[in-house]
């Protein structure tokens, strides 16, 4: 049995997984970061000591399977860019290491980025290459190109925001209108679409560039039944347009959408396409998943290779 440990340490959630690379399966357990109410994020000091509290207490419920697992996987960086670098990612860097050396087996390093395009395709093996993916959280709002190769996956960033991250933007508004953070699920049942229902438009550039600061100020202005909903119809219907625009420049028709914005269930219906591929809820937000999987994949590389 090939089992394949993922470590992701990231703004806020610590995430566990192991895959199961001959069953195509995982198990995974995860804790979200504490926040005080009425805040709108955390210092990385407080989100990294956090994270030293709560992997130790995560891996040890995979006590039983650690003696066997074939490499760890962890996500050392926000996204495979020079500079990209968040200290919450050294925490998993450093146990995941410390596991690997004590078992002699191999320790991989990924992007966060890379981790959640990759879970994205659990389940998706229709999915051709090169495909086209959205990285939609609160630290990211990105439109990526992606190939894959006999193991390996890059990633060439072609468009994206230049001021917020939608993730941001829902979490602004959800905790002016009282939600707990991270808002985005808690914000979910609550905007429903009427009829009636607006959206304020948003321009975009020719390379697939976009400004939405101005949002929370014209969103904020609005009569708070209807600031949700109106947020995530504008999200919704701009992302459609992005989409849009995205395969008529690249002349590439399948789309993989992950981040934990694209959990949202307006979201999901405005976009829901048939070659248009959502990671499932339970992947969507931060997870260690992609990772695990990645890991299996260099490792079937190698078997390829030789």
């Amino acid at each position: 049995m090939a089992l394949h440990l993922g470590i992701d340490t990231s703004a806020y959630t610590t995430s566990i997984a192991l895959y199961n690379d001959e069953k195509n399966t995982y198990v995974q357990e995860r804790k979200v970061l504490a926040v005080k109410s009425g805040d709108r994020g955390l210092r990385q000091s407080e989100a990294v000591f956090q994270h030293n509290k709560n992997l130790p207490e995560l891996l040890e419920s995979f006590r039983g399977n650690l003696q066997t697992i074939s490499s760890v996987n962890v996500s050392a960086w926000p996204r495979r860019l020079e500079g990209s670098y968040m200290p919450v990612f050294t925490v998993g860097t450093g146990y995941g290491k410390a596991i690997a050396a004590s078992l002699n087996i191999p320790f991989q390093t990924f992007s966060h980025q890379e981790g959640h395009v990759m879970a994205a395709l659990y389940g998706t093996e229709e999915v051709s290459v090169p495909f086209l993916a959205l990285h939609l959280s609160g630290g990211t709002t990105e439109l990526l190109k992606v190939h894959r190769q006999c193991g390996g996956m890059h990633i060439e960033k072609i468009g994206g925001t230049l001021d917020l991250n939608f993730g941001q933007l829902i979490d602004r508004i959800g905790v002016s209108l009282g939600y707990p953070f991270p808002c985005g699920k808690h914000m979910d049942n609550a905007g429903e679409i009427s009829a009636d229902c607006k959206k304020i438009r948003v321009k975009m550039s020719e390379d697939l560039q976009f400004n939405i600061s101005g949002l929370e100020n014209k969103i904020s202005a609005l009569p708070p039944g209807q600031q949700v909903s109106v947020l995530f119809r504008t999200i919704g219907e701009l992302t459609k347009d992005w989409v849009n625009a995205a395969q008529r420049k690249y002349g590439i028709r399948q789309v993989v959408i992950s981040g934990g914005v694209a959990a949202n269930s307006i979201i999901r219906k405005l976009l829901e396409e048939e070659h248009i591929h959502f990671a499932s809820l339970e992947l969507s937000s931060d997870n260690a998943v992609g990772l695990s999987m990645l890991g299996a994949q260099i490792e079937r590389r190698q078997s390829c290779r030789s």
